[in-house]
């Protein structure tokens, strides 16, 4: 019987330490479970943090390459600006070139008939006329020096339209020229910018 007592408490203590070492077990689960919890928590936050940053930095590439597009745009606008330009500068040059030899060989004629005016007798033309042997031949002679100064009013004439012509083509071509300065530095510095963005761009890639 006594026997039988010490089997039944040895029974009892060691259902008892099973029970302690399984509730142990059960309570340092719950604990492990807990932290994986919890890290799984905080990988999701982390996460939705990246997807976040990365959704803004997509974002911001979209609107990095659509600058870019518009500054590419621009310079080639520029550029098309400045040849059409030194194409006009060129077609000019060669205007006020031509100009200026059509001016040259007048003021030379010019100068022949002034010279030929002043060396000639003051009353010379109306000698010629007086000199008239008959009506028609004063008529015919009358009908040449007016030929004569008309061709002298319109030389003087011609030689002030194309010196007027010489000095807008010089203002149409100094305005082109100082045009075309402005439009390179405006290129050079649309082309700095679009380097700039373009580096921009690489960031938001990386």
């Amino acid at each position: 019987m006594r026997k039988s007592k010490c089997i039944v408490v040895i029974s009892l203590i060691i259902c008892s330490l099973c029970i302690c070492v399984y509730a142990e077990n059960i309570t340092g689960l719950q604990e492990q479970s807990s932290e994986l919890a919890e890290q799984l928590n905080e990988s999701n936050n982390r996460l939705q943090a990246v997807q976040d940053e990365l959704s803004q930095n997509m974002q911001q590439l979209q609107e990095v390459n659509a600058q870019i597009a518009s500054s590419e745009e621009e310079i080639n606008v520029i550029n098309i600006q400045v040849d059409e330009l030194m194409q006009q500068i060129e077609e000019n040059e060669q205007k006020l070139q031509n100009t200026q030899k059509e001016y040259d060989d007048l003021q030379d004629v010019l100068n022949a008939r002034l010279i030929a005016m002043y060396k000639a007798p003051k009353l010379q033309n109306l000698e010629v006329l007086l000199k008239s042997k008959s009506f028609s031949n004063f008529l015919s002679n009358y009908y040449l020096l007016k030929q004569l100064i008309e061709y002298d009013t319109n030389l003087l004439e011609t030689a002030k339209k194309q010196k007027e012509e010489i000095e807008t083509t010089k203002l149409v071509l100094a305005e082109k020229k100082k045009q075309i300065v402005i439009d390179k530095q405006t290129q050079q510095k649309k082309t700095q910018v679009l380097a700039n963005i373009k580096t921009m761009r690489e960031y938001y890639i990386s």
